[in-house]
């Protein structure tokens, strides 16, 4: 019984942490170490990229990105994947699934598009496409969620074009320089993806 817990934790530990996807534009791969001294940590430094994340209340240093990239990559419970572009290979964004509850099949799912020039291409739309088929193909889980800026309608329409539904309103959710946001919380289950994909 042990050893099959060991396995099945061994497995996940790789389909967290040992990804590569080929989209038509994008391809995602595991997130590595060199990603943090590229344009990763600096992206969440930039108030225009992080205007509808949690994040960005405070400067973002190399070492506070590679405490979070030690912390996602060791925790069996984070699948963070580079949004990296086909053609260049660059390193352009990041999409994760977190806080994944094996138990549940439940995971939290964000994205972000740090090199601007990329953005309005349809690059998040097949990042999501491809990180919530992931997640429903590979790591089994039954339900993703996520939580989306009330005023970010651009994330909000990639979402129901995915297929999520809203399924509350969460007031005054995220506080951010001193202001109160609202946020959706949204949710698809692997059920709908398959019927709809």
């Amino acid at each position: 019984m042990l050893k099959q817990r060991v396995n099945l934790v061994v497995e996940r530990n790789r389909r967290i942490n040992d990804v590569k996807i080929s989209g038509k534009k994008i391809l995602l791969r595991s997130v590595t170490e060199n990603d943090v001294t590229g344009n990763w940590w600096k992206w969440l430094n930039d108030p225009s990229v992080t205007q509808y994340m949690a994040k960005g209340n405070r400067i973002n240093t190399k070492k506070r990105q590679l405490d979070f990239f030690k912390k996602v990559s060791g925790s069996g419970k984070d699948c963070v994947l580079a949004i990296c572009d086909i053609k260049t290979n660059s390193h352009i964004g990041t999409v994760g699934i977190h806080s994944i509850d094996w138990t549940k099949g439940i995971g939290q799912f964000g994205i972000i598009i740090g090199e601007k020039e990329f953005w309005g291409k349809g690059i998040g739309t097949e990042a999501w496409f491809l990180a919530i088929n992931y997640g429903f193909t590979y790591l089994n889980l039954k339900r993703i969620n996520t939580k989306i800026f009330v005023k970010n309608l651009a994330s909000l329409k990639i979402a129901k074009k995915v297929g999520f539904i809203e399924r509350i309103l969460l007031k005054e959710d995220v506080l951010k320089n001193g202001i109160s946001y609202d946020r959706k919380l949204l949710e698809i289950l692997k059920e709908n993806w398959i019927k709809k994909n």
